[in-house]
């Protein structure tokens, strides 16, 4: 996005809404909004693709950063009860329609386009699954 380049917020009511992707970044907010910010920032800057936040008992205050922040960076916005991690990631896996996604830390950032390009050569592996793991398994 150019600066001041501003985009339709698209605030969902269900994850199946999204159109499928190859791949979907995905970063869960729950009362971390500003790391999630720098979090989402970064995967729009460098994982490329669409990305998705959700938004767990969202205050009106992190409702309203993150819709602005969704109008100028076009990222999609879903809010969510907070649940227990593993009900979360179950629940995104069943649901998003995507081949696959890149679950990135609120609090983390992705600084080098490099590095993701070479993570996602990776789990090309035809016996890769979860997080960096070959059937064996051996990290990769």
């Amino acid at each position: 996005m150019g600066a001041g380049s501003i985009v339709q917020t698209v605030r969902i009511e269900a994850l199946g809404q999204l159109q499928a992707a190859p791949e979907r970044t995905v970063v869960i907010n729950v009362n971390t909004d500003l790391v999630a910010t720098r979090a989402l920032l970064s995967a729009v800057e460098v994982a490329g693709g669409p990305v998705l936040l959700v938004n767990c008992d969202p205050t009106d205050r992190s409702r309203a950063h993150f819709d602005e922040l969704s109008r100028t960076h076009g990222f999609d916005v879903i809010e969510l009860p907070a649940r227990s991690h593993g009900d979360t990631l179950d629940r995104l896996f069943r649901e998003l329609p995507d081949e696959r996604l890149l679950l990135l830390d609120s609090d983390a950032e992705m600084r080098d386009p490099e590095f993701v390009r070479w993570m996602r050569t990776k789990l090309d592996h035809p016996l890769a699954f979860g997080a960096g793991f070959t059937w064996g398994p051996f990290f990769l």
